[in-house]
C-alpha cells in the first residue's frame, strides 16, 4: 500500500537520478548536433532520435510522475490532463521500443546492404528517413485515434496507470447503481466470513478451556498417585 513515506522515498530517488540524467542528455545531444560530420552521418540519426525520445521521457513524463509523488494527487485533476499524460507516456515508451527495433534492422542494412539501399539520395530517403518519419506519425496517430484500445493492447488500463481523480469520478457517476449493489454483495460475503471466524474462535476457546481442565485433573491425579 502506498504511504507518504514510500512516496517521498521514491520521489527522492527519482529526482536524484533525473537531474544528472538531464545533464547527460543535453551534453550528448549538443555534442552530436554541434559536430557537423557526426550529424550528417547516417548511422547517427536513429541514435539521435533515441536521445530526443529519452530526453522527453525524463523531462516531461518523469516530471509528471514526480509531481504526483510529491503531492500525492494528480494536479490538475482534469480529463484533458489525464489524456495528455497517457498519450505522452504511451507514445514515448512505444517510440523507444520500436526505434530500438528499427536501429537493429538499420544496423544490418548499413553493414551489409549500404551500396544497394543507401548509395543514392532517393534510396536514403525511402530506406532511412521515411521509416523514421513513418514510425513517429503512425504511433502518434494510433494513440490519438485509439487511446483506450491502445492501452488495453499494452496490457494496462488508463485508469490504473495513475490514480486520476477525474477518470474514477466519471466511472462512479456512470456506474453508481451497479457499484453499490456489488459493494453490498461483497459486504454481505465478508460479514458471513467474519461470523464463521467468530464461531471458530469460540469453538477453539471452548476446546482450550476443556484441554486446560483435563490437564489440571491429570496433574491432580498424578499428585494423588505419587503422594
Amino acid at each position: 500500500m502506498e504511504t507518504d513515506e514510500s512516496r517521498h522515498t521514491k520521489f527522492s530517488i527519482l529526482i536524484s537520478i533525473q537531474i544528472p540524467s538531464i545533464i547527460c542528455y543535453i551534453g550528448l545531444i549538443y555534442h552530436m548536433i554541434s559536430n557537423r560530420p557526426a550529424l550528417q552521418a547516417v548511422y547517427n540519426h536513429a541514435p539521435l532520435v533515441m536521445l530526443f525520445v529519452g530526453a522527453a521521457t525524463v523531462l516531461v513524463d518523469l516530471s509528471m510522475v514526480l509531481n504526483f509523488l510529491r503531492t500525492g494527487i494528480v494536479i490538475p485533476t482534469s480529463d484533458i490532463y489525464c489524456h495528455i499524460w497517457n498519450f505522452i507516456d504511451f507514445l514515448l515508451y512505444a517510440l523507444a521500443s520500436i526505434m530500438m527495433l528499427w536501429q537493429s534492422i538499420e544496423k544490418h542494412i548499413l553493414i551489409f546492404h549500404y551500396r544497394q539501399l543507401l548509395n543514392t539520395r532517393k534510396k536514403r530517403f525511402f530506406f532511412h528517413y521515411a521509416p523514421l518519419i513513418t514510425i513517429f506519425l503512425y504511433l502518434a496517430l494510433f494513440y490519438v485515434i485509439f487511446p483506450w484500445e491502445s492501452s488495453i493492447l499494452l496490457g494496462e488500463r488508463i485508469n490504473l496507470l495513475v490514480s486520476f481523480y477525474s477518470s474514477s469520478n466519471n466511472y462512479l457517476n456512470t456506474n453508481n447503481n451497479e457499484l453499490i449493489i456489488e459493494l453490498r454483495r461483497e459486504i454481505e460475503i465478508y460479514r458471513i466470513i467474519i461470523d464463521e471466524l467468530q464461531t471458530k474462535i469460540l469453538t477453539c476457546e471452548k476446546s482450550q478451556r476443556l484441554a486446560n481442565g483435563v490437564e489440571l485433573e491429570y496433574e491432580d491425579l498424578l499428585k494423588f498417585l505419587y503422594e
